[in-house]
């Protein structure tokens, strides 16, 4: 006879399976969760980025068209998105849209000249940031303005 009496436990293998199965299916789904919210993350940072370096791009092309030869309205394409704007009186509203998003900016463009160098003063406004100011200097000596 053996030390006390013996007791085959069949039913803890399978119970020990389960749990085990039950933390290996919540970690894979934490994990396929933090994936799709990285990869969700990434294309929406993409597409903002692409949306405000059209518009910049547009900025320079618009600036570079004399004033009294610059359009009121139109569409600019490039390879990732377009480029809708209209003018309103003091200001240019830029619509940027990608594949899924489409972003509206307003700009107010203003002059100030300096003794030293002459300086353009954008004032942005975008919706869904804060209002920022933003200052670009140049080199030249004339000041591009959108102010009629």
């Amino acid at each position: 006879m053996v030390n006390g009496p013996s007791h085959k436990y069949r039913g803890s293998i399978f119970v020990l399976a389960i749990a085990t199965l039950g933390i290996f299916t919540f970690l894979y789904l934490a994990l396929a969760e933090h994936y799709q919210l990285t990869v969700y993350a990434t294309n929406r940072n993409t597409q903002y980025y692409q949306m405000a370096i059209m518009k910049e791009l547009f900025l320079v092309e618009y600036l570079d068209i004399p004033e009294n030869e610059r359009p009121m309205s139109g569409s600019y394409q490039y390879s990732v998105g377009t480029v809708d704007f209209y003018r309103e009186e003091l200001k240019l509203v830029i619509i940027t849209k990608t594949k899924k998003h489409k972003q509206r900016y307003e700009e107010i463009i203003e002059t100030s000249e300096s003794t030293q160098s002459s300086e353009l003063d954008f004032s942005e406004n975008t919706s869904g940031t804060t209002e920022e100011s933003i200052q670009f200097s140049s080199e030249s000596s004339t000041v591009e303005s959108l102010i009629d």
